[in-house]
């Protein structure tokens, strides 16, 4: 079998993601909301913490308007498989405070994170958590938001 370079690069990434001690290590997660956010509207979001491959998949190719659409049959049908973190933030200039990443008994692995907003605008408004950050910033703008990771103290 003959196997290309692009190849063999993306099948370790992958062997690395899930064969790594818990495929996320998200530990915390900070907000930071712009006063011009989303032309001044709220904006509904959710950090989605995901405990099977599966969903993975799934939830990587929703928009957040597709998500929101679909949220309670997805918790209904994967009630185990997810956690899911909510705020509802209104466009006033403000960081929110670090918020404590907590996960279930140590048999569950978490293998990856989605952060979800609905903006009114069009855009996916989805993100994945990056998968070796232990903290994070996410920055809620005008059109779309950002994450920065933050180092470590």
């Amino acid at each position: 079998m003959v196997v290309s370079v692009a190849e063999d690069v993306a099948m370790n990434t992958f062997k690395k993601f899930f064969t790594a001690k818990g495929g996320l290590v998200l530990e915390k997660i900070m907000l930071s909301v712009k006063k011009d956010m989303n032309d001044n509207g709220a904006v509904r979001v959710h950090v989605v913490i995901i405990y099977e491959k599966e969903l993975i998949r799934e939830l990587s190719r929703m928009s957040a308007d597709h998500y929101f659409r679909n949220i309670d049959q997805l918790t209904k049908d994967h009630p185990d498989k997810l956690k899911i973190y909510e705020w509802e933030l209104t466009a006033k200039e403000r960081i929110i405070p670090y918020k404590e990443i907590e996960y279930p008994a140590e048999h569950m692995t978490p293998l990856a994170g989605y952060i979800f907003a609905r903006y009114s605008g069009t855009g996916e408004h989805r993100a994945q958590i990056p998968p070796t950050s232990k903290k994070i910033k996410i920055i809620f703008e005008k059109k779309n938001f950002r994450i920065e990771k933050v180092e470590e103290d």
